[in-house]
């Protein structure tokens, strides 16, 4: 239902005559909250987590915002091992033999933290993580194969962890390219955590500044990320996506009617 208001202007010139408008009538229409239900939280909601991209206002099937596909299958799904609305990545054969996707970031960070949460159906089959330098190169990867985690540095290398199919992994990036001394890191280094777990710090593969992030997943894999955060975005802190959280989801149906005011024709 919508809400009758009016509205009058009231002005002054440079030699002190009041002018007033005519009193104008519009109307506001109610915005419509779904969610948070009006009930009492005793824990936190399940399967939505915060970052700098999340899929939770996504029909399932749909290609995100900003998301480039660069070939295979992709598109957000409904839910997967209790993660709601995550982004899919699925090859299944023929064409350049992997599903690959990226986001260009919309600043090029000297230093920073990607943060983003990862699954795969079959850990064996690698599932890669690309910070890439367009044009260059990769400036520094990490990738889940033979059941085990590694990092590139120029070769690939384990790190001493182990993988298994299914399940979420929470994935910390922590680099710098300058002198700066970025989380304790120096130049040209970077740190991998996976599910608070420290590795590193490695070298930079290529010695540039990175603008891009790409997830690359293989023949017959299917792989899932969520809740990916940057900490150049204003909007999100370092940590922000380490726990579910409260989904706020709005419907507004707006009641638009252009209207201008002259106070002295």
């Amino acid at each position: 239902m919508k809400n009758a208001k009016t509205k009058k202007i009231y002005g002054i010139d440079s030699i002190g005559t009041i002018f007033e408008s005519d009193i104008r009538h519009f109307e506001v229409s109610p915005m419509k909250l779904i969610t948070p239900e009006n009930i009492t939280y005793t824990e936190r909601m399940r399967g939505y987590y915060a970052g700098t991209y999340t899929f939770d206002s996504y029909k399932s099937g749909v290609d995100p915002l900003d998301w480039i596909d660069l070939g295979g299958s992709s598109g957000v799904v409904d839910e997967f091992e209790k993660h709601r609305k995550v982004y899919q990545l699925y090859y299944p054969g023929g064409g350049p033999n992997q599903i690959q996707v990226r986001n260009i970031f919309k600043s090029n960070p000297n230093y920073g933290t990607i943060e983003f949460w990862l699954a795969e159906s079959n850990t064996f089959a690698p599932i890669q993580t690309f910070i890439n330098k367009m044009g260059i190169g990769q400036c520094f990867a990490m990738r889940i194969t033979n059941d085990n985690f590694q990092f590139y540095d120029g070769t690939w290398h384990g790190v001493g962890k182990s993988a298994v199919d299914n399940k979420w992994y929470h994935v910390r990036l922590d680099f710098e390219t300058t002198t700066g001394s970025y989380m304790g890191l120096s130049q040209w280094k970077w740190r991998l955590f996976i599910d608070n777990e420290i590795f590193g710090p490695y070298n930079f593969s290529t010695t540039a500044v990175p603008d891009s992030l790409q997830f690359s997943a293989s023949f017959g894999d299917t792989a899932y990320v969520d809740g990916i955060g940057y900490s150049w975005d204003p909007y999100y802190d370092i940590g922000d996506n380490l726990y579910a959280g409260l989904l706020l989801d709005l419907e507004y149906s707006p009641y638009l009617e252009w209207m201008g005011y002259s106070l002295d024709n």
